[in-house]
């Protein structure tokens, strides 16, 4: 990980979030080019929203690929920020005892402009989102919220699908909830945990540069120093053999991806089924789809070739709304 100091200072940032009535906070990282001390008018600020349960270090490495292919491509870095959610990584420990157990996905869009807000004279324009999952449904919520706040967007395999508990995305979260109960999220020593990522077919997937940041951040010592419930975040030491667990626990992961549904009352001519009422759902995925019509910032969709939460026919309905409302620009189907 010694690459990300040869190339960005790296700035770590505590802030209150949106909220009112909650005392929450947002851990947010701060990563700016080493040799772009003087920044120009034009440079570009990357504001980066992570998915459920990844923490906001894992994506040190797309920044890596970001400001190396910056410099053929044309375009400067002026700085790069990514927080984790109240309820995820650093900021759910820094939150702990405070959280509750309803999570709105888009209430991380509310923070991000917040944070902007605060943080206006060191992320001026042109901004570009850059989101992974549920991150790239909360950063088009926020180009709904403030439409010319962001520049451009890159979103990276968006939850953004239609209502159905049969989507694509809709099965793709229960796929994921299923996953997540199925895993371990505590293991003896920080040694176990590599063994475990090292016969994981998921981990064998990433970058083992991402596979080490989560080894680093995305594990914690267990320890009861910490406040409230959580154990406290620590180095994790290499000579003992210390439990570690999620930084981000599992039930945090869980309640992002399922939203009990409330009991409803069958009528004799309609009775519910699990394709009409399932006992779970997310809302958040169909109201910004609703909205993409009026999505004013050009838009990337970022998916991977065998993804199972894009099929061909999701693909095809995103471009079609995205951007095509009236008065807005006139979508891709025009180009």
């Amino acid at each position: 990980m010694s690459s990300m100091s040869d190339i960005f200072r790296v700035i770590e940032h505590t802030v209150p979030s949106h909220r009112q009535n909650d005392a929450l906070v947002l851990s947010v990282k701060q990563y700016i080019p080493l040799d772009n001390p003087n920044p120009r008018s034009d440079d570009v600020t990357i504001i980066g929203a992570p998915g459920n349960g990844h923490v906001k270090e894992l994506y040190e490495p797309l920044w890596e690929e970001l400001y190396h292919r910056s410099k053929t491509a044309g375009f400067r870095i002026r700085s790069i920020w990514i927080a984790d959610g109240t309820h995820q990584g650093k900021s759910g420990l820094l939150n702990d005892g405070r959280l509750q157990n309803d999570v709105d996905w888009l209430d991380h869009s509310h923070d991000l402009r917040h944070l902007i807000n605060l943080k206006h004279a060191d992320m001026p324009g042109p901004i570009v989102g850059i989101g992974h999952s549920m991150g790239g449904t909360q950063l088009a919520y926020l180009s709904l919220l403030q439409p010319h706040l962001l520049h451009s967007l890159i979103l990276i395999e968006p939850g953004i699908d239609e209502p159905s508990p049969t989507s694509a995305v809709q099965q793709g979260i229960a796929r994921c909830a299923q996953l997540s109960l199925n895993s371990p999220d505590i293991w003896p020593s920080i040694q176990a945990a590599q063994e475990f990522t090292a016969r994981n077919p998921l981990f064998q997937t990433w970058d083992p540069r991402v596979v080490r940041r989560w080894l680093h951040y995305g594990l914690r010592n267990v320890s009861s120093t910490g406040t409230g419930t959580a154990p406290s975040l620590q180095q994790h030491n290499h000579s003992t053999a210390i439990p570690v667990t999620l930084t981000t626990p599992r039930h945090q992961e869980m309640l992002v991806y399922k939203r009990p549904t409330e009991s409803l009352t069958a009528s004799s001519d309609s009775p519910p089924s699990r394709n009409t009422h399932s006992p779970y759902y997310r809302p958040e995925p169909h109201r910004v789809l609703s909205r993409l019509p009026h999505l004013q910032p050009s838009t990337l969709y970022l998916i991977g070739g065998r993804s199972p939460l894009c099929a061909p026919h999701l693909r095809e309905l995103r471009l079609r709304y995205t951007g095509t409302g009236r008065y807005m620009s006139p979508g891709v189907h025009t180009h």
